[in-house]
């Protein structure tokens, strides 16, 4: 979007010049016009920065760090591929809205505007379009956990982040994220993320708190001189070689490593989801090696249990050891996105993926849809869910509207005729009189700022959502070593791995497979 601004700018500029040049047709009038549209563009991004999304509080309820609800201002310059397009099918297929009657209000009342301005319904955006979003902004909650600090020094901060928390601003979440969460609370800026990590996952972060140190460690990031080690846990008794995986060989005492070097690509954008994928295709070279850590037997001595593994990272793709664990048949234990029949009767296996791909990518999005997850979560007067068994079905992991252009809910074009939009939702009716916020499970301060943060207007404020259950907070991934020529960081080991064994006897176990890797 800058590099998109500041192209525009500079074609104004020229105008100017132009516009200034001796011989030229154009008024002074006309200077002063392009003049106006630079400060214009700069006036609204700046203003909208600043007229929303200033920090209330964050809150815990039941276990989980909340956000005490506030009015934010979204903007958006029209991408190349929405020009000439209906503003009205952009917010549906491309933004996180639950249903089309909620777009057209917005877009009716004026809380979505473009170039500063109320449109109609019918309206086709052009490349120079800056959109507006004014919405009250319920973020979704993430786990009360502490973000330790690893290390720290003048030039490098190393964290150990939980799971649950983004690490920067990202679809529902602004404030509940780490960076935020160290700006609001210990008063840490301008720092800079060096590598990433998903939502879900867990362990250590680099950060750098000066430009310079940053751009080192990135660097030698990028020039693979960086050992990455991560521990995960998988379906079934993971063994040694890649023919014990599959049930060649007798298993050996000594485990060995299992190399995958399959390379990954892009199923789907608008999920970001990967898959193994020739290069031809796509695909990027990715190479991940694997070795088991402990066996971890059924509960109830039915199916395979599951297998703590360590697993070295020599390339850094999205979801690389994620999609590399489907790959082996081996895929992580309640993983919302490659741990799904979804992908076929192997669930993904060696690469066995559903065809063709296009019912692949619309099983995934219809069973990850959030607007049914929304809908089942919402919670009625006697305290339960329209669906409390299943309310919390997955979604994508940072929050998005999870269904794909080809597979979006179908709507009316209501475009035509603006005297017959829909009325809200009987549902949004009927819980008129509900509130997001339970007041028994507050403090009486807290309680104050809930209340005063209340908009009658907002549809978020007139319903409650049960609290999403740990399968679509915690992925069984831990990022837990990174380690360079002259330095190196460890993060504690997460609970899911001590379930069954002390802290120190996995920690030498782990130290004395390393070398193997």
């Amino acid at each position: 979007a800058l590099r998109s601004y500041f192209r525009r700018v500079f074609t104004i500029l020229q105008k100017l010049e132009s516009a200034a040049s001796p011989g030229k047709t154009e008024t002074p009038n006309s200077v002063k016009k392009l003049r106006k549209e630079i400060i214009t563009r700069r006036d609204i991004i700046r203003d909208a920065s600043r007229s929303g999304g200033e920090f209330v509080k964050y809150y815990s309820e039941n276990g989980f760090r909340k956000v005490v609800p506030y009015h934010y201002i979204f903007t958006a310059f029209c991408k190349r591929r929405w020009v000439n397009c209906k503003l009205l099918d952009i917010l549906d297929k491309e933004f996180n809205f639950d249903e089309m009657d909620v777009i057209v209000q917005r877009i009716l009342s004026g809380q979505i505007k473009v170039n500063g301005d109320k449109v109609p319904l019918d309206y086709i955006l052009r490349d120079s379009d800056l959109l507006e979003h004014n919405v009250h902004r319920h973020e979704l909650p993430i786990l009360d956990k502490p973000i330790d600090v690893v290390h720290e020094d003048e030039n490098m901060l190393v964290v150990n982040k939980p799971p649950s928390m983004p690490i920067h601003p990202c679809g529902q979440y602004h404030h509940n994220t780490l960076v935020k969460i160290l700006y609001n609370e210990m008063g840490m800026k301008n720092l800079r993320v060096i590598h990433r990590l998903d939502r879900m996952t867990s362990g250590l972060v680099l950060i750098g708190k000066t430009y310079d140190a940053a751009m080192k460690i990135s660097c030698q990031i990028s020039d693979r001189e960086v050992v990455k080690f991560y521990i995960a846990e998988v379906e079934g008794h993971f063994k040694g070689s890649i023919e014990e995986v599959h049930g060649t060989e007798e298993e050996s005492d000594a485990p060995k490593p299992v190399i995958v070097d399959q390379p990954l690509g892009r199923l789907c954008n608008k999920m970001g989801l990967n898959a193994v994928m020739p290069e031809s295709e796509g695909g990027k070279p990715s190479k991940t090696s694997f070795v088991p850590l402990l066996w971890k037997k059924p509960q109830k001595e039915v199916g395979p249990g599951s297998t703590i593994v360590l697993a070295r990272l020599y390339t850094g793709r999205t979801h690389q050891v994620r999609v590399h664990l489907q790959y082996l048949g081996f895929p992580i234990v309640d993983d919302p996105l490659y741990n799904s029949y979804d992908w076929g009767e192997t669930k993904g296996a060696l690469g066995k993926y559903r065809e063709p791909r296009s019912e692949l990518i619309t099983a995934l999005a219809t069973s990850r849809n959030r607007s049914a997850y929304l809908k089942a979560a919402v919670i009625y007067g006697n305290g339960t869910s329209e669906n409390q068994a299943t309310h919390t079905s997955n979604f994508t992991e940072d929050g998005n509207k999870s269904s794909d252009e080809s597979a979006h809910d179908s709507v009316t074009d209501t475009s035509a005729n603006t005297d017959e939009i829909s009325p809200p939702p009987a549902k949004m009716r009927r819980l008129s009189g509900i509130r997001y916020y339970d007041e028994s499970t507050v403090d009486a301060e807290t309680l104050t700022l809930l209340k005063a943060a209340h908009d009658p207007d907002c549809p978020d404020c007139n319903r409650r959502f049960a609290e999403p259950k740990m399968s679509n907070l915690v992925l069984r991934l831990h990022a837990y070593r990174y380690s360079g020529a002259e330095w190196s960081y460890s993060a504690p080991l997460p609970d899911w791995a001590l379930e069954s064994i002390k802290s120190e006897e996995l920690e030498a176990r782990i130290e004395k497979l390393l070398p193997i890797l």
